[in-house]
C-alpha cells in the first residue's frame, strides 16, 4: 500500500468574512473588469520543473502548475517522479518575501512561495518554491522543504529545470 501526503487548508478570519460580505453586498464588478480578468486568464502560463540536484532516485521532485500575467504561481502541485505521489498541492501559493532572512532573493534573485504544511507523519513539511520575478521559456527554480517548524530537523534543497509555454 502506498503511502499517501495531502495538505489542508483551513481559511483564515479574513477569508471567511471576505466572502461573506461578497455575498451580502454583492462583487461590484463591471463588464470591463470581467472583460480584463479574462484577459489576464487567458495570458497565463503553464509550467513543469524537474530536479536537477542529486538524491536518490525515490526522493526526485517535480513541480508544475502555471504563471498568471503576472508571473505568480497558480495550481502548484509538487510531486515524487518515480512514483507520480503528490506531496502538496497549492492552489494560489502566499508570496513569502522575508521567508528566511530574504537570503533566497538577495543571494540568488528568486522570489520565495509558501505552498503549504503537510502534518501527516513526522515531522511536519513545509514547502516554499523560488522562481525569478520574470521567468522566460527555460528559468531555474527552488523547491525547499523544511522538516519540523522552522527546519528544525533539516530541509531539501532541490534545485529544478523549468519550462514554460
Amino acid at each position: 500500500m502506498r503511502a499517501r501526503s495531502f495538505a489542508v487548508r483551513v481559511p483564515s478570519l479574513a477569508g471567511v468574512l471576505g466572502a461573506a460580505v461578497l455575498l451580502t453586498s454583492g462583487c461590484g464588478g463591471s463588464e470591463a473588469d470581467v472583460a480584463s480578468d479574462a484577459a489576464a486568464a487567458t495570458a497565463s502560463r503553464s509550467f513543469s520543473c524537474t530536479q536537477t540536484t542529486s538524491s536518490r532516485g525515490t526522493y526526485r521532485q517535480a513541480v508544475s502548475g502555471t504563471l498568471d500575467a503576472s508571473n505568480v504561481p497558480h495550481g502548484v502541485t509538487v510531486t515524487r517522479v518515480q512514483t507520480g505521489v503528490v506531496e502538496i498541492t497549492s492552489a494560489n501559493p502566499a508570496s513569502a518575501p522575508s521567508y528566511d532572512g530574504g537570503y533566497w532573493k538577495q543571494t540568488y534573485g528568486i522570489d520565495a512561495w509558501y505552498l503549504g504544511t503537510v502534518t501527516v507523519g513526522f515531522p511536519s513539511k513545509s514547502y516554499y518554491f523560488m522562481l525569478p520575478a520574470a521567468p522566460g521559456a527555460s528559468f531555474t527554480a527552488l523547491l525547499k522543504t523544511d522538516f519540523g517548524t522552522n527546519g528544525q530537523y533539516g530541509n531539501w534543497q532541490h534545485w529544478m529545470a523549468c519550462t514554460a509555454q
